[in-house]
């Protein structure tokens, strides 16, 4: 149990001890946090205040009698009442000082999570529109699904990694048609008019002289067949682009278990069956020579509600409802789907399709992202698919990397904006957060190369007693906190911050407390076997926080 949890417990127990029924209704208020300021504690609970508005009484009473009820517990060494109303509590120092031998017993399975019930999760993201390349905002989705399957792997979740594959659709022959129109202009055949709602990118062009070449070689290739159908000509342009964002993906390290298309909700007659479910359930109605998903009549008022055109043919939706079906049918106790903000409008629709189906719509979770905005030399980058002006990915990735890419994906919280600087992260230098980073890592494995024997667990710990080494060993103990934290908030920028407070943490160590007692005189031996141990720890969970970044921790630099 880390030490945020087990504040937790012993102030729940002393609250149901002291109150009982009387707060039950406030006790999911109860947290546990950091104070802003160190000087006021390791770890803040806002226990007395929340428990002292529901019992109208003063909440500095109220903190006064948790404290009594507390039990005394070795780890902590002391807790004190702040107004308005939070208990504080500093740790042992002993107790922080032994992070260093855990870390050291542990290595990179330090902050592991052994869950009481682990869960199998399956996690969907980037599954982009397949109408073009990916650009760089609808990617910001691969590294911010990534990362966060591999946080809940690190929370002993089983995780699964899905790519859903749009291969249906009035998109589909819309790319199609525009496809037909540029093979039809390359040859210098009448063209009539641009297709209206059709992609006019230049990547667009460079498929049909790709199909063009494809016929007029000397071996042709089989597929596609025609220069003049749209239908196949954008079944292979989809597909084409789904090949490209998977390549790109791995280029990014970013690879999935399994990749699902739409068109397999109606092959394997997933999207029919929940159709006639819903039906018997009395969810399904006609209007306007549509069928409709309607739980309340309500839903009849919007328009994306339509699971049977009037045409006969399935919509979008309704392919979805029988995918997300057919994920729960594998067996997953919960589904997260990584979206683009765009998206937002669907969840709804979504967990009331699965709730009518018999499934817990908490089961569905959906993770919005917001786009991202690309600045070079100082100006913004505008980007739209369909009129094609956009920035690719894969030419961001090609100039500065996957390290880079990765990292700055993750500085920001999904559901907010991302300018991304595309010079500042090419950058050797402090300002740009990877580098910083990695930089750190490097600088460590420099120390311990240089030291002698290898780090093994030590009692000297004892003897980490300056600020910036207690600064250090408190991050530390963090780190299982934070994995809890982002298994159930899936805030994985919290990671990156992470990082970088480690990172200038470690900095201003390095700065102040010569290591080696080989190199320096005024250095102990056994505080030199300390430090050195601090190095290795601190070296070690920088490592695996970059892992679960999907960032490599380099050796030099």
């Amino acid at each position: 149990m880390n030490l945020k949890d087990l504040i937790f417990k012993n102030v729940l127990d002393a609250v149901n001890a002291l109150y009982g029924d009387a707060v039950t209704l406030v006790l999911p208020k109860l947290d546990v946090t950091y104070p802003p300021n160190s000087d006021f504690g390791d770890y803040a609970c806002n226990a007395p205040l929340i428990i002292g508005k529901e019992l109208h009484k003063n909440p500095m009473q109220i903190a006064t009698e948790i404290i009594a009820k507390l039990p005394k517990d070795n780890k902590i060494a002391s807790v004190t009442a702040a107004s308005p109303g939070f208990l504080n509590f500093k740790i042992a120092k002993g107790t922080t000082q032994a992070v260093v031998n855990q870390v050291i017993k542990d290595g990179s399975d330090y902050g592991t999570l052994t869950p009481e019930k682990p869960l199998k999760i399956q996690v969907e993201f980037v599954s982009a529109n397949p109408t073009g390349p990916l650009h760089i905002g609808n990617f910001r989705g691969g590294p911010l699904g990534d990362s966060l399957a591999s946080v809940l792997q690190k929370a002993g979740h089983q995780v699964e990694r899905e790519y859903y594959h749009n291969d249906l659709g009035n998109q589909v022959k819309k790319l199609g048609e525009s496809i037909v129109y540029r093979i039809n202009e390359i040859q210098g055949k009448p063209t009539g008019e641009f297709p209206e709602g059709g992609y006019k990118g230049e990547y667009v062009t460079d498929l049909a002289k790709k199909v063009i070449e494809n016929h007029t070689s000397p071996t042709p290739h089989t597929t596609p067949t025609t220069l003049t159908d749209p239908i196949e000509l954008g079944k292979y342009a989809v597909d084409y682009f789904r090949d490209q964002a998977l390549e790109l993906c791995r280029t990014a390290d970013i690879h999935f278990d399994n990749v699902t298309a739409e068109s397999d909700a109606i092959d394997k007659g997933w999207t029919k069956k929940s159709l006639e479910q819903l039906q018997k359930g009395g969810y399904l109605k006609v209007a306007d020579g549509a069928t409709w998903f309607a739980p309340s009549d309500s839903f009849l008022e919007d328009r994306e509600c339509v699971v049977i055109k009037s045409s006969g043919d399935y919509d979008y939706f309704s392919n979805d409802i029988g995918y997300h079906q057919n994920k729960f049918e594998r067996g997953f106790d919960k589904v997260i789907n990584v979206w683009g903000a765009n998206h937002h409008g669907h969840i709804p629709r979504m967990k009331a399709a699965m709730e009518a189906l018999g499934i817990d719509p908490n089961r569905l979770e959906v993770l919005l992202y917001q786009w991202v905005t690309l600045i070079r030399n100082g100006e913004k980058i505008g980007m739209s698919k369909r009129a094609g002006n956009f920035v690719l990915a894969k030419d961001v990735l090609a100039e500065i990397g996957s390290d880079a890419l990765r990292f700055t994906f993750l500085t920001r919280d999904a559901s907010t904006p991302l300018e991304f600087d595309v010079e500042l992260v090419k950058k050797k230098a402090r300002e740009n957060p990877v580098y910083y980073a990695q930089y750190a890592h490097a600088r460590m494995m420099s120390i311990l190369g240089k030291s002698d024997a290898p780090v093994v667990e030590t009692s000297k710990v004892e003897l980490l007693t300056t600020q910036e080494e207690l600064n250090i060993l408190k991050h530390l103990n963090k780190f299982s906190e934070l994995i809890a934290e982002i298994a159930v908030t899936y805030g994985v920028h919290q990671l990156t911050n992470y990082a970088l407070t480690l990172a200038d943490l470690f900095h201003k160590f390095y700065e102040t407390s010569p290591v080696l007692a080989a190199r320096n005189a005024d250095i102990t031996k056994d505080l030199s076997e300390a430090r050195i141990a601090l190095v290795k720890a601190t070296q070690t969970v920088l490592k695996e926080t970059l892992r679960l970044l999907g960032v490599s921790a380099p050796d030099h630099m």
